[in-house]
């Protein structure tokens, strides 16, 4: 695709080849007219010797006429003597005349000559023998000598229509070069003008453009300035080469210390260094997470970080830019979130207590026999008692994870905890005409073992419920370099492409009708996430619709956590400066 600036640059480029096109054809033109104007001057000196020739064979024809006929007639030595002369003069002439072109009248000028020169010689031979008939001779001279002049008469004219012919040549010559320099100037006006219109174009186009990238520049820096949220980018060596006013005040830098604000930038990052170096290495880019940044002062703040990688024209990771956002007001909203959650919940636990009580004792018969719609509504009750029960424990049990007041973690093997959940929930998937088939590996892993025994139960409970009659569901676990890797794997009735990641939020089904029909809080994928989260691990999963779903968590190997610290202080320059 041709950019504007190519564009621009097509007219220019077309003009400078129009200019060098008529230079050419204006060499071309001139140096052809030039070589014709020689070719024509040297044709006419050409005739202008000719016709000198031609005088000076008339002179010596009437001479050697005289000469040969008073050879002939008196017979006298000196007479014939001075015929001779003139007679090597008169071919003399001729031959010059033919080395200058023979034409229809040079032919018969020569062979005219030819003829007398042939009578005088037989007149001359005959009078030396003393056999000399002069009258006979006087009238064959006479008629040669005569066309012989004729045919030298007519080579003036002959010339005269050469000069003719070359003159209009010239006028036709001059015509011609008149006309292609008239097209070429025309050319050239027009080549310039289009390289100058075009040239004020790109001038034009240039300064818009400065004038745009500068606007654009000065929105940046002022949309940068503005935003609340800390601005920091990072070069490959480790140094901040940009920040806005936001990241100087969230770290709080101290102009007294004698140190730039990018030293103080970047010793407030310390705390997130591992995070921020894996992005850059790997070039992924990390979603908000939570940090405490040290400040200039001594404090800390809590906020989000997220990082994103910059790469060059190769590809290759160039540096990264981080994006700082203030938690403070947040974690405030989430712990009075947290707080009147756990007290509704906690609330909620007495009375549902006492409501179950009631409603039990009610349907055992101990106050009385109810009549069949009675007991209908009784179980109705019970079961909505006991929905509203399990979501309680959900929301707390929520709350708990994510304040790690539950967590323990210890060295725990993965193959066992796969096994134990699978007898547990046997009894719950041969109800229900579905296998359970476990494939373990014998593996350690650093985790809360009741928590992931939860995370699998959650994971088996809901294969069960949308697994058909007859069909298996697969559990297991392997190695994949520093952390176990768990699944659990159906073929129900899968889940559509734009709910894979939303059915891991809290309060979140495929379909509004399953909290009815199979029951369920929508909390238990989102406890799942939370637990696995809080481990360091993380949670996916894979469906296709009609062919079921594989739910796939990841949790560290308990000899994992010194073999990341020794890896992460080699993986890349930006660790040992932010390390050191």
């Amino acid at each position: 695709m041709m950019t504007s600036e190519h564009v621009s640059l097509v007219p220019l480029r077309g003009g400078i080849a129009a200019l060098l096109v008529t230079a050419i054809l204006i060499a071309t033109g001139v140096a052809a007219f030039w070589r014709s104007h020689r070719h024509i001057d040297q044709q006419a000196k050409r005739l202008s010797a000719m016709d000198d020739l031609v005088w000076q064979a008339i002179l010596i024809h009437d001479a050697r006429a005289g000469a040969a006929e008073m050879a002939v007639l008196s017979g006298d030595r000196e007479a014939i003597r001075r015929y001779r002369a003139l007679a090597g003069e008169s071919a003399r002439v001729a031959q010059k005349l033919h080395e200058m072109g023979i034409t229809p009248a040079t032919a018969s000028v020569l062979s005219t000559l030819d003829e007398l020169t042939k009578i005088e010689d037989g007149a001359i031979a005959a009078a030396e023998r003393q056999n000399r008939p002069p009258n006979e001779f006087l009238e064959q001279h006479a008629d040669a000598s005569t066309q012989h002049r004729l045919a030298l008469e007519a080579l003036p004219r002959e010339t005269a229509k050469q000069r003719t012919r070359l003159r209009e040549e010239r006028v036709e010559m001059s015509r011609w070069l008149v006309c292609m320099m008239g097209l070429a100037t025309a050319t050239l006006v027009l080549s310039s003008l289009l390289i100058v219109r075009t040239s004020r174009k790109q001038l034009l186009s240039k300064r818009d453009a400065e004038r745009r990238y500068a606007e654009a520049s000065r929105q940046n820096r002022l949309i940068l300035e503005a935003t609340a949220d800390g601005i920091v980018g990072i070069d490959a060596d480790g140094e901040v080469v940009f920040f806005n006013p936001s990241a100087v005040r969230m770290a709080r830098v101290d102009p007294t210390s004698g140190f730039s604000p990018s030293v103080h930038i970047l010793n407030s990052l310390a705390p997130a260094r591992e995070t921020l170096m894996a992005a850059l290495t790997a070039g992924d880019a990390i979603e908000p997470r939570e940090f405490e940044l040290l400040r200039g002062d001594g404090t800390t703040l809590p906020v989000e970080i997220s990082a994103a990688p910059l790469r060059d024209e190769d590809g290759q990771v160039c540096g990264g830019v981080f994006t700082i956002r203030d938690a403070t007001q947040r974690r405030e909203l989430d712990a009075m979130k947290s707080q009147f959650v756990a007290t509704v919940s906690h609330e909620l636990r007495t009375p549902l207590t006492a409501i179950r009580g009631a409603l039990t004792l009610l349907s055992g018969g101990h106050l009385g026999t109810l009549v069949e719609k009675g007991q209908r509504l009784l179980a109705i009750a019970i079961n909505n008692t006991d929905r509203l029960s399990r979501l309680v424990n959900d929301i707390l049990d929520l709350e708990r994870i994510k304040s790690k007041s539950s967590m323990t973690l210890a060295r725990c093997n993965a193959g066992e905890l796969v096994l134990n959940t699978v007898e547990t929930m046997r009894g719950l998937a041969d109800g229900k005409d579905i296998r359970l088939l476990a494939s373990p590996m014998d593996v350690d892993v650093h985790a809360d073992g009741d928590r992931v025994v939860q995370v699998l139960t959650n994971l088996i409970g809901n294969a069960i419920k949308f697994a058909p009659g007859g069909s298996a569901i697969n559990v297991g676990v392997r190695r994949r370099e520093r952390e176990a890797v768990f699944h659990v794997r159906d073929h129900g009735r899968g889940i559509p492409q734009e709910k894979l990641e939303m059915i891991f939020g809290r309060f979140q089904q495929v379909d509004a009708s399953d909290a009815r029909e199979k029951g369920g809080t929508g909390l238990g994928l989102a406890i799942c996430r939370s637990i696995v989260e809080e481990h360091g691990g993380n949670i996916r999963v894979e469906s296709v619709e009609g062919e079921g779903s594989t739910f796939t968590f990841t949790i560290p190997l308990f000899a994992a956590a010194g073999e990341v610290a020794g890896d992460r202080a080699r993986a890349h320059p930006l660790t040992t400066m932010l390390t050191s």
